[in-house]
């Protein structure tokens, strides 16, 4: 990536994790999502701990939809940034391909 690309896609982000940032983290929390089902699935019916860990795979599929949601829009907005970053200079931003010249 280019340092001006990045120095942009940081002000335009701000505080914001990136997209690429957002995925390792949905890495992760799929992984322990798995290895806390898995535990859960081992244990007999009746198992105090299973209630634990039902709570437990709650909580990260919710955190799985919220980050999933938040890579989505993060690369949106870096995507918009880099399609503006290379668009040549003069190109007007708004292109209008049914404007016949007319003043309507």
């Amino acid at each position: 990536m280019h340092p001006a690309e990045d120095a942009i896609l940081s002000e335009f982000l701000g505080d914001a994790p990136r997209a690429s940032q957002l995925h390792e983290l949905i890495v992760t929390v799929r992984e322990r999502l798995q290895a806390f089902t898995a535990e859960r699935d081992a244990l007999p019916e009746g198992d105090p701990q299973k209630k634990s860990l039902d709570k437990k795979v709650k909580e990260l599929k919710g955190q799985l939809t919220v980050l999933v949601e938040e890579e989505a829009v993060s690369t949106f907005v870096e995507d918009s940034v880099r399609a503006t970053i290379a668009r040549p200079a003069g190109m007007p931003d708004d292109i209008d391909e049914d404007d016949d010249g007319g003043p309507y």
